[in-house]
């Protein structure tokens, strides 16, 4: 089957009168995992499988606990914004520790080192099913998090210039061609790994697995654009829009809406009770 060539990702710029955006240096390579395939060689089947089993524990706890630390500091930070903003001292070094603290989040600790991890990041089993069910790949979507500057401009939360709300509809524009063009990726890897019958035996198996594994990867590579792509939309509105008031206004902002949708959504869970 021959594979479609996606487009390349489009950069935030919705306008030459705006200045260039940084360039992002690559996220520094994580800790690698032990190899699984190890097993095979130092004690087959079953000591594969166990350290399969072993690794995939691991990091469902490494990433649960990395979204509740974030979630827990992201009100805790917040509330230091909030009074950073009443004494309006300090407001800009505020704001660059609040962005220096999404992207690691963003292009460090949620990033999948391998294909195993994409499931976790995916559907994350740390949320409700309702607050799954509004993500895209795991986390809001980029154009969703540019939008909501919108709404706190239009309610009066956040006040813009006329012409950077247009610059604001037009990298909601770029975001919206990004996330198509990941989703694309994303739909031929399922159309790939789904071109196979589901049980082979002697080669048609192996090369059936080799599929399956060489697609997780591109998955990942999906999940780990997605996750980039969500950083560069905060730093497109932080560092080229928003002054350093309104950009502390709007971490406060989007973190108590974050927060009270999570807990409503977990709230809808409970009411609903086991299924």
């Amino acid at each position: 089957m021959l594979r479609r060539r996606q487009p390349p990702l489009l950069t935030l710029r919705p306008s030459p009168l705006l200045p260039p955006p940084l360039l992002l240096a690559p996220p520094p390579q994580s800790q690698q995992p032990p190899d699984l395939q190890s097993g095979k060689r130092s004690g087959g089947a079953f000591l594969y499988c166990k350290r399969f089993l072993q690794h995939y524990r691991i990091m469902k706890v490494k990433f649960r606990d990395c979204y509740e630390e974030w979630a827990e500091n992201q009100i805790l930070h917040a509330q230091t914004l909030q009074r950073v903003i009443s004494a309006d001292v300090d407001i800009k070094q505020a704001v660059e520790r609040e962005l220096q603290r999404y992207k690691t989040y963003y292009t460090v600790s949620m990033v999948p080192s391998k294909a195993l991890h994409v499931s976790k990041i995916m559907m994350p089993a740390w949320k409700p099913p309702l607050e799954n069910a509004v993500m895209w790949l795991g986390e809001w979507r980029p154009s969703a998090l540019l939008s909501f500057v919108l709404l706190c401009h239009d309610t009066h939360a956040i006040s813009l210039p006329p012409h950077h709300v247009g610059f604001v509809k037009e990298l909601v524009r770029i975001s919206h061609i990004n996330e198509r063009i990941l989703d694309d990726e994303l739909a031929d890897c399922q159309v790939m790994s789904g071109s196979f019958p589901a049980l082979f035996v002697g080669p048609a198996r192996e090369e059936f697995v080799a599929c399956v594994g060489k697609n997780l990867e591109r998955m990942k590579s999906v999940v780990a654009k997605a996750q980039r792509v969500r950083f560069e939309a905060v730093e497109a509105l932080v560092e080229r829009l928003l002054t350093w008031k309104n950009a502390a206004l709007f971490f406060v902002l989007l973190a108590r809406f974050q927060h009270r949708f999570h807990g409503a959504a977990i709230s809808r869970m409970s009411n609903l009770g086991d299924v």
